[in-house]
């Protein structure tokens, strides 16, 4: 880095300069070559074009001090480019890690319904049974990668009137075939007529979500694995509650537990669910309890005619 103080009157002063420039100058007093005074700053060096004129004292210890001040930006400016691509490079990261969670379920259930239809194939009814979910399963990838498309040029996706009750009755038969739910038994209780204003797609998203955290909770010793649905009126609010049996919430990680990556003790769990879930619905979602007994998540939605 080349830092010059005078003018550079013409293209043969310049070539000059850079003839008498030396790379190898060690940090050090200024160094005088013919008419320029090279003042070595270790990864920088100050040029002073000074001609046949003695350079006094104190215009040297300004141009040092500039030099220092100078080196001292570019270094943070240095730092500050770093950081931010580090920055990027960590958001990017992020969101497509998310992007790979959302899609995981539902290739799961293509996966395991590909699986049993060659062991069910003499099957007429679990094999059209099979086949709605495989089909199911393909459009919530399509919508699903439409919706990263739309986010990624700034649409806001649209929102309509949800049939809750109906929306969660199509849950159940998806979970035979995800990892997380094989020794977990579940069990759903949902009212009828609840209807809230959202998308379809994130909310499916949002209750697997939930469910699969709720799977993924740490058995305990002699204790058969549960977890529960529920989802009633309350006043103007849809109420869904879900409820597994595991050991609780570890108190250290229970402020955090929206962030991204943060899990404890499980198996399969990324720590990206919970954090998924609390971006799409924010303040709509709690933990309403949590106790060596197990843990219960609210989600409270306003309701719609």
């Amino acid at each position: 880095v080349l830092l010059c103080t005078g003018q550079l009157k013409d293209a043969s002063t310049k070539a000059r300069l850079f003839e008498v420039l030396d790379d190898d100058l060690p940090a050090g007093p200024p160094v005088r070559r013919e008419e320029f005074l090279i003042l070595p700053m270790g990864d920088y060096q100050v040029a002073a074009l000074v001609a046949d004129e003695n350079l006094q004292t104190d215009r040297l210890y300004l141009l040092r001090l500039f030099t220092e001040n100078a080196s001292r930006a570019l270094e943070n400016a240095d730092l500050q480019g770093k950081l931010l691509a580090s920055e990027k490079l960590s958001a990017l990261g992020l969101a497509l890690s998310r992007v790979l969670h959302d899609l995981r379920q539902p290739l799961t259930v293509l996966k395991g319904a590909v699986r049993l239809t060659e062991v069910l194939q003499h099957d007429p009814e679990e094999l059209k049974r099979l086949n709605v979910m495989m089909q199911d399963s393909v459009v919530d990838l399509e919508e699903y990668l439409e919706d990263v498309l739309a986010y990624t040029r700034g649409e806001v996706g649209e929102s309509e009137r949800v049939d809750l009750g109906a929306l969660l009755s199509e849950i159940p038969p998806r979970l035979e075939l995800l990892e997380p739910f094989a020794e977990v038994e579940v069990s759903f209780e949902v009212a009828e007529g609840v209807y809230v204003e959202g998308d379809s797609q994130k909310l499916r998203r949002v209750v697997l979500n939930l469910l699969t955290n709720a799977a993924e909770a740490p058995a305990v010793a002699g204790r058969p694995r549960r977890l529960s649905l529920s989802l009633v009126k309350a006043g103007s609010d849809a109420l869904l509650r879900v409820q597994d049996n595991g050991p609780g919430i570890p108190p250290e990680i229970r402020e955090r537990l929206f962030e991204p990556f943060v899990t404890s003790g499980k198996r399969l769990g990324t720590g990206l669910g919970l954090a998924m879930v609390h971006q799409v619905l924010g303040g709509a979602i709690e933990v309403e309890e949590t106790s060596p007994e197990g843990t219960v998540f609210a989600v409270r939605l306003a309701l719609v005619d």
